[in-house]
């Protein structure tokens, strides 16, 4: 049809969800809500070896009394099926003339039409999963079925789990058939066949001119989203402190997906809210020190990170080569105002969502990270109470194994963030003790509260069952990509972190850091060794100094200060330590309370004590502390950063116990003796000296 309007199809979706109609009446009213001139509704209903559709059309301005009925079958072989539905269009629009001689439906295949219809179904439910899984057995059964391949690409790509490439073959198909396709649907295709080629600014482009021609488009807002989000080519800029410039916008992206979900707000009910989050935390940067990476365009090669910033009431990151962040990691004065600025926008997403959907579990986890987190950027606190209430929510309320065990965890990080530490240990043993055998997934999760406990040996067995799965991978390679190692290797090495956090058991320690070397030696090509070495073994060195032993001479310190640090105590060389504990002070002095992990502060104030400077590790022990409340949402995601919550605290103790301030060591005393309670002996062997 020609000159005939649609109501997008996502705001339809939008508004059944909220109250599916039950009758004509109710139908009516939706349809008026939509500002909608005419309603069509019916169904197909399968009878034997055919297909019965029926279908009633109104006017909405005139209601009931203008009712058009039809009813047709259709045979196994489809035979007319064009010239049946050209019919029922008919019926259906009021006014008009048929357009005859293109097709309306886009199979003759009765199985990939049954297919496609519950694929619609199921996205009228916001069942992404369950609509992509329809649409693609719509193709199987006819490959040139162009509409199913249409949302097939769609779908995959709303989801936002999927890299672009898996959705390339079904958008480049619906182009090729795209003379099936209504205009719009062409343009729709082609722009997603260009996003999943690589070629961002074409999809940008394209989107912007589908929104210019109909602002109701949530199809196109959120492509404008993606091509914008999804891009992470970084161009020469001429007018940036750096002479680069990333070519996505993140605030573009942003107001885009803002705009779609104005749009459609039952969109945060797709793939239970995890769609929505994969949008927004690729575009929103709610905590300071996260890192937006980048890489130039071929055949450049380079790679490059930026820090958020905020300029003229823009959103920007001023990308560096990752060669030249290395030597003086990037930190902008106005990153805070830009991640202030990203949580305030993610509260007020969520909670409008919160709002829409008081009773779901994923709705009150989104909000609870964004109240953790604005809470985190003002440094006030005051968000903390209101953001456990709503983990705990969640929590409760998830069924999926994976993510209970996630929000659970982010129930132990809030109620230890307020100082609720025996609440903190009681729920963590209880967590460890309701998955005796988890996933991969569960289990690097479970092991970060073992450490946090005070229990290595644990940690290290859970760590090795996670090393399969990459979420839990954090060793980068100096191209700034994820390393890959063999399984082996990455178990030894996951486990070697677990026993480095807590600087314990020392015969552990040393044995599997003996182990791990001599698989270095091995498998590793010569050429590769030193960067291999610094990758597995700078942290434990940081962390666990000569608890290593004779390997902490055989990493090269790069530019790591507090490694350089390590290893010039090793050799003796105070003066050579001094310096390096100045260049990390000095490096460190812009960044906020809490973005810094509490592990390297407890390594910087253990060798601080090794020179003598107590009153230097003092500061360093309480600013870290104090930062608790404000720590990032990896406080127990990294596992360095776990084992330094307790090694911390206890510090802290000897400390004040040697200054003869007792309220202070009694304050951490209590906090420490109540998070290690039933921590391995030889941590509470050194709970048990310090107390006598």
């Amino acid at each position: 049809w020609e000159g005939v309007r649609l109501v997008d199809d996502m705001r339809v979706s939008d508004l059944w969800s909220r109250k599916p109609p039950r009758t004509v009446d109710e139908a009516l009213q939706a349809a008026e809500a939509l500002r909608a001139g005419a309603l069509a509704w019916g169904e197909v209903v399968s009878i034997g070896d055919s297909l019965e559709i029926r279908a009633v059309s109104y006017d909405v301005t005139q209601g009931k009394e203008t009712a058009r009925q039809f009813r047709v079958r259709v045979s196994r072989d489809a035979t007319g099926m064009d010239s049946v539905f050209a019919a029922l269009a008919d019926s259906i629009v009021i006014g008009g003339t048929g357009v005859r001689g293109a097709s309306v439906v886009g199979t003759r295949n009765l199985h990939a039409l049954q297919q496609f219809l519950e694929g619609r179904e199921a996205l009228d439910r916001f069942d992404l999963r369950g609509a992509e899984e329809r649409f693609r057995a719509a193709v199987q059964s006819d490959e040139s079925f162009a509409q199913a391949h249409l949302w097939r690409a769609r779908t995959l790509a709303w989801r936002g789990d999927a890299e672009p490439s898996a959705w390339l073959g079904d958008a480049a198909r619906a182009v090729a058939l795209s003379a099936a396709l209504p205009p719009r649907e062409a343009a729709h295709a082609a722009a997603l066949r260009d996003l999943a080629d690589g070629h961002a600014p074409e999809a940008c482009r394209r989107y912007r001119a589908l929104a210019a021609t109909d602002s109701t488009d949530f199809a196109a807002w959120l492509g404008i989203g993606d091509c914008n989000a999804r891009d992470d080519a970084v161009v020469r800029d001429a007018r940036s402190a750096t002479g680069y410039a990333f070519r996505g916008s993140y605030y573009t992206a942003i107001a885009a997906y803002r705009r779609a979900l104005a749009l459609v707000p039952s969109f945060h009910l797709a793939e239970r809210g995890l769609a929505f989050q994969r949008l927004s935390r690729r575009v929103l940067y709610t905590e300071e020190s996260r890192i937006r990476r980048g890489v130039a365009i071929l055949p450049d090669t380079q790679r490059f990170l930026a820090f958020p910033s905020f300029a003229a009431d823009t959103l920007a990151f001023v990308p560096v080569a990752f060669g030249q962040a290395l030597r003086t990691p990037p930190s902008h004065a106005t990153e805070r105002r830009a991640v202030m600025w990203a949580a305030d926008v993610a509260s007020e997403l969520t909670a409008d969502w919160v709002r829409a959907f008081p009773a779901s579990a994923d709705a009150q986890s989104s909000y609870s990270e964004s109240l953790e987190a604005a809470s985190a950027i003002s440094g006030s606190g005051q968000g903390l109470g209101p953001a456990l209430g709503a983990a705990r929510q969640a929590a409760q309320h998830t069924d999926s194994a994976n993510l209970r065990v996630f929000r659970a965890v982010a129930v132990v990080r809030l109620l230890l963030k307020s100082d609720s530490v025996s609440s903190a240990r009681s729920l963590a043993d209880s967590i460890l003790a309701a998955w005796p055998t988890p996933t991969s997934y569960q289990a690097g999760f479970l092991a970060n509260l073992a450490v946090l406990t005070g229990r290595p040996t644990r940690a290290a067995a859970l760590l090795r069952r996670a090393a399969s799965d990459s979420e839990h991978v954090p060793f980068l390679a100096p191209s700034g990509r994820r390393a890959v190692l063999a399984p082996d290797m990455m178990m030894a090495a996951l486990e070697l972190r677990a026993y480095a956090s807590l600087s314990s058991p020392r015969d552990s320690l040393r044995a599997v850091s003996h182990r791990l070397d001599r698989m270095v030696t091995t498998l590793v090509p010569a050429s590769e060794q030193r960067t291999t070495r610094r990758m597995l073994f700078a942290t434990p060195i940081v962390l666990a100094g000569d608890g290593l032993g004779e390997l902490s001479f055989t990493v090269d310190s790069g530019f790591d200060a507090l490694l350089a640090m390590r290893l010039a105590l090793a050799r003796g060389d105070s003066a050579a330590a001094r310096a390096s504990s100045g260049r990390y002070s000095s490096l460190t002095s812009a960044y906020s309370p809490g973005t810094l992990g509490i592990d390297r502060s407890v390594a910087h104030a253990d060798m601080l004590l090794q020179l003598g400077d107590t009153s230097a590790a003092t500061r360093q022990l309480d600013a870290a502390l104090e930062a608790l409340p404000r720590a990032r949402s990896i406080l127990l995601e990294a596992t360095p950063q776990a084992g330094g919550v307790g090694r911390a605290m206890l510090m802290r103790v000897a400390l004040a116990r040697r200054a003869g301030d007792r309220a202070t060591a009694e304050r951490w005393g209590r906090r420490v003796g109540a998070l290690w309670s039933g921590a391995e002996p030889e941590l509470r062997a050194l709970m048990d000296s310090l107390q006598r």
